[in-house]
């Protein structure tokens, strides 16, 4: 990025739909790149949580992924996250 966000409040939209795992992935780096950019706040607006359908487990070795993905935005170091439709109660942190 050749642009600062040093002290900006910065809203950013991305749906994780298919190909939910790019998606993902592209807005996990995304975050990291404007964390290390120092931005103030970053919130992530999410109309569609792609993983929000993997919410129980079935049997002990399915993971529930909604709850999974909600990690992972945290520790990149989101800071507030909007979704539109959960689906479940699991994918909240």
């Amino acid at each position: 990025m050749s642009s600062s966000f040093r002290y900006y409040i910065l809203n950013y939209y991305q749906p994780i739909c298919n190909p939910a795992n790019e998606n993902l992935f592209e807005l996990l780096l995304l975050v990291s790149a404007l964390k290390k950019g120092s931005c103030k706040s970053l919130t992530v607006i999410i109309p569609y949580y792609g993983y929000s359908t993997f919410d129980k487990k079935d049997n002990q070795k399915i993971p529930i992924a909604a709850a999974d993905v909600s990690k992972f935005l945290e520790i990149a170091g989101v800071d507030k996250v909007a979704c539109v439709d959960l689906h479940s109660d699991q994918a909240e942190v």
